[in-house]
Order: C-alpha cells, then sequence, then structure tokens
C-alpha cells in the first residue's frame, strides 16, 4: 500500500493509495484478471457495484460505470478492491474499498 498526497490549488489536496499483490516468482504486480478466474468477473464486478452502491446511498451517486480496477489486493479476509477519490464517485465520498469474502 502506498499513499501519496499532491496539493496544486484549489478547494482541497487529492490523496491517491496504490495497493497490490505481487506474484513471488516473478516480482510483477498482479491484475484483477489473474486474481480472479474470468469466468467470474462479471459476478465479482456485480457484487462490488452491490457494496459500492448500497455505501453511496445509491445508483445515482456513482460519477462513472464501474469496472473492476486493477487497485486491488489479497488480505486475510478476501480480495480487496481501493478505488480513490472522484475515480467512481464525488470527492466528499472519499476513499472507497470494498471486500468480496473469499467464501463468495
Amino acid at each position: 500500500r502506498v499513499e501519496a498526497f499532491e496539493y496544486t490549488g484549489g478547494a482541497h489536496g487529492m490523496t491517491t493509495v496504490t495497493v497490490g499483490t505481487l506474484d513471488r516468482k516473478t516480482g510483477c504486480k498482479l491484475t484483477v484478471a489473474e486474481l480472479l478466474s474470468r469466468t467470474n468477473l462479471s459476478a465479482h464486478q456485480d457484487a462490488i457495484k452491490a457494496s459500492i452502491i448500497q455505501r453511496l446511498g445509491g445508483a445515482e451517486n456513482l460519477l462513472a460505470p464501474l469496472t473492476l480496477t486493477d487497485n486491488c489486493y489479497l488480505a486475510e479476509d478476501g480480495l480487496h478492491f481501493v478505488y480513490n477519490p472522484l475515480e467512481i464517485a464525488c470527492y466528499a465520498a472519499g476513499l472507497i474499498e470494498v471486500t468480496i469474502p473469499y467464501k463468495k
């Protein structure tokens, strides 16, 4: 996890969080397609979208169509997806992180 903060003027600065899981053999960051079965990508996208819509209080609060991000990582409780401010919702929504438990 790497966090960066930048202020270039205006109403507020911008924090960007970059996360990932590294392949032990190659040392390269794994993509979401490598972490999930390609056949289950749409099912996971639906689960993530439902979690985000619930957190934001409705689909009308999404600023952009939701796609699975490679800004994700494996943890003990599941696969975490991290969306930075303004990536899919307004700045006030902040950093949006959703977890898909392994049992799902």
